[in-house]
């Protein structure tokens, strides 16, 4: 007879739970004789648990470095926060031809070939957000 350790009650030696409050036998430490394996346990690794990202987890850097000619970080703003990643690090802007240089310069080039290089001096500056590379504005 197997005696369970919850509740006191005895069972059979063949019996897996106890038939007072159900808790399961092979807990006690004792299993019965005729069901016990041979084979080696096998253990399942579990990854590990998933724990959202936080936006208030990561600081990012107080200075930006330019990541390739024609960066330029701009002045540092106060109480500026990125709309996408709502991170407080300034933006860094880059200078590109504007859709209205390319235009002229489409034109330019059909009509009057030797001047088409005037829509490429028509620039426009373009805000990125430092952190998640999303533009603004």
């Amino acid at each position: 007879m197997i005696r369970c350790d919850a509740c006191r009650t005895l069972n059979d030696d063949n019996a897996r739970s106890c038939i007072g409050c159900g808790t399961s036998l092979w807990l006690t430490g004792r299993a019965p004789t005729s069901e016990i394996k041979k084979e080696k346990p096998v253990t399942q690794q579990r990854p590990p648990a998933y724990t959202p990202p936080s936006y208030d987890a990561y600081a990012p850097p107080a200075t930006v470095q330019p990541a390739a000619s024609g960066i330029r970080p701009q002045p540092q703003l106060s109480g500026y926060r990125c709309p996408y990643c709502h991170s407080t690090a300034p933006p860094f802007s880059i200078e590109k031809i504007s859709d209205g240089g390319w235009i002229v310069f489409a034109v330019m080039l059909l009509f009057c070939f030797p001047l088409f290089w005037i829509g490429l001096l028509m620039k426009d500056n373009q805000q990125f957000c430092s952190t998640c590379r999303a533009r603004i504005g």
